[in-house]
């Protein structure tokens, strides 16, 4: 397409405009002298219900800019970037070692190992603990986020952001990916009470503890 119509070229995906930079000038002049431009997320009706805009990943404008400080600024308070997160991370890479010295150069599927690794490490700096790999309550979580990631890359997911309305009543699998983000969202509150609980606020350590601080900042000044 770029050796047909050049570096800069607009095409539809269904319903949707989008705005193609080709190559690496290209990218870079647009990310550097028209950031604030090419600052929104494209919209996503299925994601859109699930989230409401909110958060980092989806959120557009000001909430946007808000959240991405605020989860800057905890998670270079946690270490990243720094030595002292490095332990966490070796930590879940010696632990999935482990489980594929364990299969003694046997066969297998390694992609429950590594998302199980990963998710552990994300849950450490977020929760300020790990699970077990049979912990019953995280193991709903890591199957819901494989069932929650596999439809964003399902026919389904583009035929309900062309179609949202009508898909809205019939069974699919985005009644099954809407139950998955709501137990999810049900874990992360979970946390959440519980850090509200021992009320650590004055020594975060976390980033739940972190936004939470922010919160209780914003709180005060107004």
């Amino acid at each position: 397409h770029a050796k047909r119509y050049g570096n800069i070229y607009t095409m539809f995906l269904g319903h949707i405009l989008v705005v193609v930079l080709s190559g690496f000038k290209t990218v870079k002049e647009g990310m550097t002298s028209f950031s604030e431009e090419l600052s929104d997320r494209p919209y996503d009706a299925f994601l859109n219900v699930l989230t409401k805009g909110r958060g980092i990943v989806l959120s557009n404008g000001p909430t946007w800019k808000q959240q991405r400080h605020i989860g800057i600024t905890a998670l270079r308070k946690l270490g990243l970037g720094k030595k002292s997160i490095e332990h966490q991370i070796e930590e879940g890479a010696r632990k999935l070692v482990e489980v594929f010295t364990q299969t003694k150069g046997e066969p297998f599927d390694p992609s429950f190992a590594v998302l199980n690794s990963v998710s552990n490490v994300i849950c450490a700096l977020s929760f300020g603990h790990q699970f077990a790999p049979e912990d019953e309550n995280f193991q709903k979580l890591i199957q819901a986020l494989k069932i929650d990631v596999k439809f964003t890359g399902d026919f389904f997911h583009m035929v309900y952001n062309l179609f949202p309305r009508l898909m809205d009543c019939p069974p699919g699998p985005h009644k099954e990916a809407m139950a998955s983000t709501e137990l999810i969202l049900s874990f992360a509150k979970q946390e959440i009470e519980k850090h509200k609980e021992f009320h650590s606020l004055h020594e975060p350590q976390d980033f739940i503890d972190h936004y939470l601080l922010q919160m209780e900042k914003v709180w005060v000044s107004c």
